[in-house]
């Protein structure tokens, strides 16, 4: 297996979705834009009286710069700032991540041959892969086989194994798995994967906005029937606002979580290319992970 080669294509794609990501985000601000546009229409044919000649926000040419920069400008730094909000709150690291699913760190002076064999393991793999020695941690209440690598950073990097994986993979075949396990770290992909689905969650955002503005605004479809004029009109604007940022949200939500899978498929290719690198043994690695697919996946 050439897995220089392989793990060359596998980035390659990495980068190709990714920009289709920028690109459905860019979608995102473009149909907001739009969206606003169409409601300005709605409201002009409603009595609301716009000047035809003027080039600014509320314009109403197809087209309009200074409109593009506060209705684009206001949607991106809305998004940007849930997705910093969502980031701030699962930034804290493979630790927190062990914790949190009670795992047990293991003692480097472990003296269980098991697990003594595993922190050994992963001395190797970090010397293979030349990434600084994780910490290590065992569910011990998981017989499934599985493991996984946990990090926003290398100071709080965790390779996680459970009870089900140390009892059952034999020293060649955990090796692969942990090299595996090394290119997630080596490569980011906690990172990446935590910062799309910050970004992802920011565009779910809008339509949370959506709802609240339709919530808000609840009481007022009573008053909106019986007013007459602008009152009603402005009322029925805001409100298929509401509805069309709940719409471009959910898509944009829909189209940002398939892309994430894409990525997230194409870092696992990485690391199975990298995981045969470090190790030199492809078959012991294709040993584990059959064992794997038939309990848990990595």
């Amino acid at each position: 297996m050439d897995f220089f080669a392989a793990q060359e294509l596998a980035k390659k794609r990495t980068r190709i979705s990714i920009a289709l990501f920028v690109l459905a985000v860019l979608a995102t601000i473009i149909a907001v834009y739009f969206a606003f546009w169409g409601i300005l229409i709605l409201m002009a044919h409603y009595g609301f009286a716009f000047d035809p000649a003027s080039e600014g926000v509320f314009s109403l040419a197809l087209w309009s710069p200074q409109r593009a920069a506060w209705v684009g400008g206001i949607t991106a730094i809305f998004i940007l700032i849930s997705s910093l909000m969502r980031l701030s709150e699962i930034s804290s690291g493979g630790i927190k991540v062990v914790e949190l699913l009670g795992g047990r760190f293991l003692d480097p002076r472990a003296s269980d041959e098991k697990e003594k064999r595993l922190l050994n393991v992963v001395e190797e793999m970090a010397i293979a892969s030349g990434y600084a020695i994780p910490q290590v941690a065992i569910l011990d209440n998981e017989m499934g086989i599985n493991a996984f690598a946990a990090a926003f950073s290398p100071r709080d990097a965790v390779i996680v194994v459970t009870k089900g994986a140390l009892e059952s993979f034999n020293r060649e075949e955990l090796q692969g798995v942990i090299g595996h396990e090394f290119s997630h770290l080596l490569n980011g992909d906690s990172k990446l994967n935590l910062t799309l689905h910050g970004w992802v969650h920011g565009l779910l955002a809008l339509s949370t906005l959506g709802y609240g503005i339709l919530r808000s605004f609840g009481r007022s479809r009573g008053s909106s029937r019986r007013s007459k004029g602008g009152g009603g009109a402005i009322i029925l604007a805001i409100i298929l606002f509401a509805v069309a940022l709940i719409i471009i949200g959910s898509i944009g939500h829909l189209v940002g979580l398939i892309i994430q899978a894409l990525i997230s498929r194409q870092r696992e290719y990485l690391a199975d290319a990298s995981a045969i690198q470090f190790t030199r043994n492809p078959e012991a690695f294709v040993r584990a992970l059959g064992r794997i697919q038939k309990t848990g996946s990595l």
